[in-house]
């Protein structure tokens, strides 16, 4: 899981705490902190992100944007739009 201060590699990496992406550019740059909640800890870059009208699986998705959260309670529900900002995208909590 990588870090504030450490070089990942290049790629996309989701803030741990409240989704907020990072794209780093270059293989030498350094992970800084979450510009929305400070935050230290990411997800890999690996880590994919489910969309408004997927059907992703049972479990608690967190906005990308706004941070709300969404309860899928059956494999078969469909992933709506953030139900605060409207956004579409979403990390697995």
């Amino acid at each position: 899981m990588p870090r504030t201060g450490e070089k990942p590699g290049k790629g996309i990496y989701f803030c741990k705490n409240c989704g907020v992406k990072i794209t780093l550019d270059d293989t030498t740059d350094t992970m800084p902190p979450c510009p929305s909640c400070n935050g230290t800890e990411f997800n890999d870059k690996e880590e994919k992100m489910a969309t408004t009208g997927e059907k992703p699986g049972k479990g608690t998705y967190k906005c990308t944007k706004c941070s709300q959260t969404v309860t899928l309670d059956d494999t078969t529900d469909t992933l709506p739009p953030c139900p605060k900002c409207k956004n579409t995208e979403f990390t697995k909590i």
